[in-house]
């Protein structure tokens, strides 16, 4: 049976690659990223590839749509065995006192608290399954 990836921050960069390199091992993959065109191309180059794709649009900020996106994943394929979180931003660099706090508080919303909603939606899928990573 095919590993279930969940990979947030999918449509390009690090994760648009561990999404490829995964489905290349035969892994299911579920794509969550906010940019829905670029995830769809993602997904379109798994499936030409003969892998298994799931694009799911999602702002990971947003805690009503990563619950939802965790629940389109379950219902499509029943389990979730690994989450790549890997949702980020960097930008932007500057010095603190640069720092805008619109700024800051998106990307602690992106980098911190999207990282914990993914993580416990997924840990809520994986411990009903008593199992994944």
């Amino acid at each position: 049976m095919s590993k279930i990836f969940v990979i947030t921050g999918a449509s390009a960069g690090l994760g648009k690659a561990m999404a490829l390199q995964a489905a290349t091992y035969g892994a299911k993959v579920a794509l969550l990223a906010r940019r829905a065109e670029k995830l769809a191309a993602v997904a379109d180059e798994i499936r030409e590839a003969g892998g298994e794709a799931l694009a799911v649009p999602t702002d990971i900020s947003d805690a009503n749509q990563v619950v939802q996106a965790f629940r389109t994943v379950h219902q499509k394929w029943h389990k979730i065995d690994v989450l790549v979180n890997n949702a980020g931003v960097i930008n932007p660099i500057a010095p603190i006192h640069d720092f805008d706090e619109n700024e800051l508080d998106k990307l602690l919303k992106i980098n911190v608290f999207g990282s914990f909603l993914a993580m416990r939606e997924a840990l809520i899928i994986m411990r009903h399954q008593q199992d994944g990573t």
